[in-house]
């Protein structure tokens, strides 16, 4: 018998608050971009090649939701994000769900 995940719904990220114990750590943000809130995004982030290949790969081994973290090197004077590994996750428990 496979277990039934409860359906998981997307929240806006003005409702979450802080952080706190009782809060889900996995719970899905929905996504705004800054142009909403008239703001240019802080923040740029480019993505090598190979990570953008293997996330691909992950995407069509799986039937459901991708979990997995990017590594990389953060860029105080650009304030750049660059990753360059990745790491996919086969099942929640591997990332503590």
């Amino acid at each position: 018998m496979q277990r039934r995940d409860r359906e998981r719904i997307p929240v806006r990220y003005c409702t979450l608050g802080t952080r706190d114990a009782a809060r889900d750590p996995h719970t899905l943000v929905e996504l705004s971009a800054f142009s909403v809130i008239n703001r240019f995004q802080p923040f740029n982030v480019a993505v090598s090649s190979n990570v953008l290949l293997l996330m691909d790969f992950h995407c069509h081994l799986t039937t459901s939701e991708v979990v997995g973290y990017l590594g990389g090197r953060w860029d105080t004077n650009t304030q750049c994000k660059s990753d360059h590994f990745c790491n996919y996750c086969t099942n929640k428990q591997q990332i503590g769900g």
